[in-house]
């Protein structure tokens, strides 16, 4: 199963003040390729951001320029099995960068843009990657800010391990 939406509000970003995602996910086994878990795409050439469980059970967000370049951050955790684990994606539009952080852990960062982000005007997609359903994880309490949440704000969201309620 997956979840999609439509909503004005989701499927259009205002790239200028950056972009964060924020959530729980929890593998119940073990990965042998690239999953994903939230993204902003219409089918797999067509993404403007995603949150994937890599190959190598690590997580890694994503971003995609206007024209063929990419920012990938890949955080260096190794995941295991049967185990929550809090992520947090955005983008730098300082830098235009895409960062990753696992449990409130340090920043990994991709490598610059050269252009601004896609900004296709598609589905947000949970668990579906264009047009697969992707892998069986699961996710919980996810939030989008059009923004680029401080650290600060980050960390109080992972409060400790224990979450925050919006």
């Amino acid at each position: 199963n997956f979840l999609s939406a439509s909503d004005a509000g989701l499927t259009s970003v205002s790239w200028s003040t950056g972009f964060t995602v924020t959530g729980w996910t929890y593998m119940p086994t073990a990965f042998v390729d690239r999953w994903g878990i939230l993204s902003k795409a219409l089918d797999g050439s067509n993404v403007d951001w995603q949150l994937q469980i890599n190959a190598v059970n690590s997580l890694r967000f994503l971003m995609n320029d206007s024209t063929s370049g990419q920012s990938i951050a890949t955080n260096t955790t190794t995941l295991s099995a049967d185990t929550w684990y809090f992520f947090a994606g955005r983008y730098n539009s300082s830098t235009k960068k895409a960062e990753i952080s696992i449990n409130g852990g340090a920043w990994t960062l991709g490598a610059a843009l050269t252009n601004g982000p896609k900004n296709i005007q598609t589905l947000l997609q949970i668990k579906k990657t264009g047009g697969e359903i992707s892998g069986v994880c699961r996710v919980d309490a996810v939030g989008l800010w059009s923004r680029y949440l401080s650290d600060a704000e980050v960390t109080e969201l992972y409060n400790s391990g224990n979450g925050k309620a919006y």
